[in-house]
């Protein structure tokens, strides 16, 4: 089976020998420019000199830009030097590609246009995370351009002009299809990129509201929970029973047997617990300290059920010092009251249940 890397290429095909991974945008995408540059270099040098629509200086100045774009696309590729490949591309296409291709290929009745467009488009990405460096790009970029017209409109001599007007038609639509292509696919590109930084963003909030839910030594989710869950239902009338339960002679556990055993009877008793509200749909949650929720959409016979379920479990459980047990109070939530009387009322039965001996559900 070929290996295919995560960017839906194989690590072997042409696009990535060429370009490299995709995960490094900048790199990724100066790869291609440097090698688009060189190709169109090459094109249109070899175009001008079978059809002599330009100057031989032009033609040889096309072969030599391409042969330098070549190199450092070499030079950034396979040896890692990105920024002297960054740098070339800055240098040449400033100081000669640009000038050349618009005194060269009939200024500003030329493709060249779309060439200074497709470089202020470039920058507009590749110092989109720094405002004044790019501001300054741009306006470095429009002043170039501005320069150009006015030396073409000042010293129009040194403008090489089209010899009939079919060639400009046919240098003028090669430079389009080639810009069009450039910017299709440099946003398609970058829309990747925005993509994965937009996900690693919510995946990032979804991380942090998930360890703000839940209780780092049980897995369960906690009190946060619990009042998110009791507002909804409340404010849709939607019944709803909970179960409050505190663990049984708790403190004498960790007394006798240490902290770190009285937090492995914690969490032997919430996986328990989270595989039972699972069972009844329900959420398994941690109130705090060695007290817990049992809390189940419905009436209070399913929720009184799998409490009693629970502490049948629980009491089978085989853990190191013997088996423990549980006192709980099961309600049913009265639209007539509030999140607080609610949990009173739980609270009073739970402690009804510790004093008729524990190891017992009551319920209303």
């Amino acid at each position: 089976m070929q290996t295919t890397s995560k960017h839906n290429y194989s690590k072997h095909s042409v696009l990535f020998w060429c370009l490299g991974d995709k995960s490094d945008h900048h790199e990724y995408f100066n790869h291609a420019i440097l090698l688009t540059i060189a190709l169109l270099n090459l094109i249109s040098g070899v175009f001008n000199y079978f059809y002599q629509h330009a100057e031989m200086y032009v033609v040889l100045s096309k072969f030599i830009i391409s042969t330098l774009m070549v190199f450092a696309w070499y030079i950034s590729r396979w040896h890692e030097k990105y920024r002297s490949g960054s740098l070339a591309l800055v240098i040449l296409t400033m100081s000669a590609v640009i000038p050349i291709n618009w005194f060269g290929n009939g200024g500003s009745s030329g493709p060249t246009y779309f060439m200074i467009l497709a470089i202020l488009f470039y920058f507009s990405f590749a110092f989109r995370e720094t405002k004044w460096l790019r501001a300054i790009v741009h306006a470095v970029v429009i002043l170039y351009a501005i320069t150009l017209i006015w030396i073409e409109h000042t010293q129009p001599h040194l403008v090489y002009h089209y010899p009939t007007e079919v060639a400009r038609s046919v240098d003028l639509t090669i430079g389009f299809i080639f810009a069009s292509f450039y910017f299709v696919w440099m946003l398609s590109v970058y829309a990747e990129r925005f993509k994965a930084e937009r996900n690693k963003a919510h995946s990032f909030s979804a991380r942090l509201k998930d360890m703000a839910e839940r209780d780092p030594l049980t897995g369960l989710q906690n009190r946060l929970v619990l009042e998110k869950e009791i507002r909804s239902h409340i404010q849709s009338e939607e019944p709803f029973s909970l179960a409050l339960i505190d663990i049984d002679r708790f403190k004498a556990i960790n007394d006798n047997f240490g902290h770190n055993y009285g937090d492995h009877v914690l969490c032997a008793f919430s996986e328990l617990l989270k595989d039972t509200a699972k069972s009844y749909a329900g959420l398994g949650i941690r109130q705090g300290g060695e007290e817990f929720i049992l809390f189940i959409s419905g009436t209070i016979d399913p929720t009184f059920n799998a409490t009693v379920e629970l502490l049948n479990r629980l009491a089978s459980a085989n853990l190191e010092h013997g088996p423990i047990s549980f006192s709980a109070g099961v309600v049913e939530w009265d639209d007539r009251e509030d999140q607080i009387t609610l949990l009173k009322r739980a609270d009073d039965l739970m402690y009804a249940a510790k004093e008729q001996g524990r190891n017992r559900v009551l319920k209303e």
